[in-house]
């Protein structure tokens, strides 16, 4: 998800920067509560629907645990 990557200050802050920077983008770099942050946003300004919204979060809480399963498996 492009705009959810950890910033590149927090790569440079990595064991390895610069494998961490050749590697922008693998599911490690993922910013999944960057994400989840701007979705509560969106939640309290834009979405009504808290039966649509509800569902939306329980599925994307979801596939971030499968993202930091795999960025924990690295």
């Amino acid at each position: 998800m492009d705009g959810f990557h950890l910033y590149r200050s927090q790569l440079d802050a990595m064991e390895d920067p610069k494998e961490a920077h050749a590697r922008r983008g693998a599911p490690w770099t993922f910013d999944p509560a960057l994400l989840l942050n701007c979705l509560k946003k969106l939640r309290n300004e834009l979405f009504r629907d808290q039966f649509m919204y509800h569902h939306l979060i329980m599925e994307l809480e979801i596939q971030l645990k499968m993202i930091s399963l795999l960025a924990s498996s690295k």
